[in-house]
């Protein structure tokens, strides 16, 4: 019988037969038997699917678990145990009610966890467990990990997809970066953001995606971190 297709598949297809390609190709890879055996990986994948609620994502991994072999009983259990780690999850970001209520009882005021201004109950944000103004809030939703397998790998498939090599695909402003390092074989955060005009946080998040391409990487040299090419 031919397995039906997901929305997921469905996207992927309308992006393109390379884009669908990748995708399809990364999932078999992921879901091949190795440290963990295909059954385990396709309970993983139910629980998961339990935990952020995709209703289609369940049926395509019990219909994957089933067909690993796995028992009615190792279905249930694994969706069981996704629900009480999303309950548990729950409780954890609620926590951050009662920091508030001890900061309260200590200072009579909040203040934003990350840069120490001192803000009403209307201009509080929580993100991750910590309060915060709207400005770090918004800074905080706006930062890009530099630091993420998943990023880095998701960027290589699209780039090898759509036959992107060197600086293919890149702003102005990230090309730049790029000709300002290789031009001096290496260079400072602090001398980058100076040259390019741009602040700390800005040039930190140009670094994220010229690694996640794998086009520039840190390095560190004595008691300093330089940013040099690939």
């Amino acid at each position: 019988m031919t397995e039906k297709r997901t929305k997921a598949d469905r996207f992927t297809e309308a992006l393109g037969a390379e884009v669908d390609s990748a995708f399809k190709k990364l999932a078999s890879e992921i879901f091949k038997g190795g440290a963990l055996t295909v059954k385990d990986k396709a309970l993983i994948a139910l629980a998961c699917s339990v935990a952020v609620r995709c209703e289609s994502c369940i049926q395509v991994n019990r219909r994957r678990a089933q067909t690993a072999g796995a028992s009615q009983e190792e279905i249930l259990e694994a969706a069981a145990l996704a629900g009480i780690v999303r309950l548990g999850s729950g409780f954890n970001a609620a926590s951050v009610l009662l920091e508030d209520m001890e900061v309260r009882k200590v200072s009579g005021s909040i203040k934003c966890q990350n840069c120490g201004k001192e803000i009403s109950d209307d201009e509080l944000f929580i993100s991750e467990g910590k309060t915060l103004c709207e400005d770090c809030y918004i800074d905080v939703g706006h930062r890009i990990r530099v630091c993420d397998p998943w990023g880095e790998r998701s960027k290589k498939i699209f780039r090898e997809s759509h036959g992107l090599t060197g600086t293919d695909g890149l702003t102005d402003l990230q090309k730049d970066i790029y000709e300002f390092i290789k031009t001096r074989e290496k260079a400072t955060r602090e001398e980058i953001a100076k040259a390019m005009n741009i602040s700390p946080r800005e040039l930190e998040n140009e670094f994220a995606i010229l690694r996640h391409c794998q086009l520039v990487k840190g390095k560190k040299e004595d008691d300093k971190v330089y940013l040099v090419l690939w």
